[in-house]
């Protein structure tokens, strides 16, 4: 088994799901599709919000094509729900001031950051 490690040690997401993205409508602001992959990361990532799943196996599971998981995945990422950086996903925490993991690592934070992810941190 591989050891797990937050891309953000600053905005860990614990187990518990956090009430606050329903009442200030942070799902409201994702596509039906994007709630739906949200849900399914939620209940497969482990106590720090975690997952290594693959990009095929999300779509075996949630019938879907390779061209809509990327755009799920850029909705969720851009309300601020989500980061990936292949092969991780991570699960925010609400608490957007915490940190900016980018200094460190040059990876994905937000929309505006797709240009820098390295070609090796790409979708499967």
């Amino acid at each position: 088994m591989m050891d797990k490690y937050p891309c953000d040690p600053g905005r860990i997401r614990y187990s518990w799901a956090d009430q606050r993205r329903v009442g200030d409508d942070h799902l409201r602001r994702c596509s039906r599709s994007a709630q739906g992959v949200y849900l399914f990361l939620a209940v497969i990532s482990g106590s720090k919000g975690l997952s290594y799943y693959l990009d095929r196996t999300i779509r075996h599971h949630l019938s879907m094509k390779q061209d809509g998981l990327l755009l799920v995945r850029y909705n969720i990422i851009e309300i601020a729900l989500l980061l990936y950086v292949h092969p991780l996903y991570q699960l925010l925490s609400f608490d957007l001031h915490k940190s900016d993991f980018r200094e460190h690592t040059n990876f994905m934070h937000s929309v505006g950051d797709f240009k820098r992810i390295p070609r090796r941190f790409s979708h499967d």
